[in-house]
């Protein structure tokens, strides 16, 4: 994974999503889930590889839970 492989958000698109939902719950809800994750890699005694669960957390955070199950795959 390389930085070039994010998108890039410009000021003009924080109004956009704001609207939607406010920055301070989205940021505290990506913290709380990368803290919860992070917690759970280290208690279960780095069960994965670190480039394995930051895959993972990549995708969760770009693509969303619902998506990452398959959920939508119909």
């Amino acid at each position: 994974l390389s930085l070039h492989s994010f998108p890039t958000l410009r000021s003009s698109d924080l109004y956009k999503f704001e609207d939607i939902i406010p920055l301070d719950v989205l940021t505290n809800y990506i913290i709380g889930a990368h803290y919860g994750l992070l917690k759970f890699y280290i208690k279960s005694n780095f069960k994965y590889s670190a480039e394995f669960m930051t895959k993972k957390m990549v995708n969760l955070t770009f693509n969303g839970i619902i998506p990452m199950m398959g959920i939508l795959d119909e």
